[in-house]
């Protein structure tokens, strides 16, 4: 892992893609469904920033190399709170499995599910919905989850258990405060298909959200961050 600047505060950009179905600019307003590039200066202070590194886009296109047809989320009550394609840098495409997650496949992930299905009961646990994508020609991945409590108090005792379990075996990452509390970490991945793991864990109200994002290289924890932030603010 390079090591992370402490100096003073500092801004990275980067260039996250996005849909825009229906904005303006200088130049007139963009056809619906159309996806845009915008400039994103997500800043913070000693205690409070992102993580310098490489730019957001994990893997760009190659020169005259055709994208990937955008896929559609399965339908399902929470599918607004996690990224669609379009959501994502070039060449990221859906994977199988996405879709609304329930009490025991929520419990299934977790390094102790019969704890996991324990707590989640306890906690008043609704609902979820998970997604993953992937660039298939970098081995970049990008996974997001989004978990529905009956009441807040069960979202943070819920999203307070998520972080204690992160903390046990992973390394804590300084980044801006996403939605009501967050956390972020990072790990070595010793075998497997990536190298190092980032994740971003957050709460808004009754929600609370895993986001991660992996490759076989050094990962820069600002896609994991920006994709955060945007689903917190439509959240919100």
């Amino acid at each position: 892992m390079l090591p992370m600047n402490r100096t003073g505060a500092f801004a990275v950009t980067l260039f996250l893609f996005i849909s825009c179905t229906a904005c303006t600019s200088a130049g007139g307003p963009a056809g619906a469904g159309e996806s845009a590039y915008v400039s994103a200066d997500v800043s913070g202070t000693e205690g409070e920033r992102t993580v310098s590194g490489r730019s957001a886009t994990l893997a760009g296109t190659a020169a005259g190399a055709p994208e990937p047809a955008a896929a559609a989320l399965p339908p399902g009550a929470l599918v607004e709170l996690v990224p669609s394609a379009v959501d994502l840098p070039p060449g990221f495409t859906i994977q199988d499995g996405a879709g609304p997650i329930d009490l025991t496949g929520v419990a299934a992930l977790s390094s102790d599910p019969k704890a996991a299905a324990s707590a989640l009961h306890s906690n008043d646990f609704v609902d979820g919905y998970s997604a993953e994508y992937a660039d298939q020609r970098s081995g970049a991945f990008l996974s997001a989850r989004v978990l529905r409590f009956s009441v807040e108090s069960g979202a943070r005792a819920d999203f307070a258990r998520e972080v204690r379990e992160s903390a046990a075996a992973a390394e804590s990452v300084p980044m801006a405060q996403v939605g009501d509390e967050s956390a972020a970490f990072r790990e070595k991945v010793p075998e497997g298909d990536v190298a190092e793991i980032v994740s971003v864990r957050f709460r808004v109200r009754d929600l609370v959200w895993l986001v991660e994002t992996g490759s076989q290289e050094s990962m820069d924890a600002a896609l994991a961050h920006n994709v955060a932030a945007n689903l917190a603010r439509r959240a919100a």
